[in-house]
């Protein structure tokens, strides 16, 4: 059995809020800005302005019908939406995430390089050509 529609909605907007994703969108911006890049601000506004929060809902609801049932979703629902939890909810949203996803970013983006290098050295750098 899987989970109803419903359900999956009710979780989907406590856990993808519309300021949740902007935060994500935000995360990203600061990421790039902080590698020295930039991008065109009317590329930004763009994306606000044709990102949908439902659509995304919409993309994701056969996955969590799939591995979910409404059980398992009331569960979660439960943590996500219990006073004693809202401290881990605020922070997967606020500028402590943001330093957190940037470390991590920069991490991986070492160990990319460190990898490309390693390969290039090894004759294996067309492949990335192609």
């Amino acid at each position: 059995m899987s989970a109803s529609k419903e359900k999956v909605l009710d979780f989907l907007r406590i856990s993808m809020s519309q300021e949740a994703v902007d935060s994500i969108l935000e995360t990203a911006k600061d990421y790039i800005t902080n590698q020295g890049q930039s991008l065109p601000e009317v590329m930004w506004t763009d994306y606000k302005e044709l990102y949908d929060i439902n659509e995304l809902y919409r993309r994701l609801m056969p996955i969590y019908q799939e591995y979910f049932e409404d059980e398992d979703l009331d569960y979660v629902i439960e943590f996500l939406t219990n006073p004693k939890s809202q401290k881990y909810v605020k922070l997967v949203t606020s500028p402590v995430y943001s330093e957190v996803s940037n470390i991590s970013m920069d991490y991986m983006n070492e160990i990319v390089t460190i990898v490309t290098l390693k390969m290039d050295n090894n004759g294996y750098g067309d492949i990335f050509n192609n």
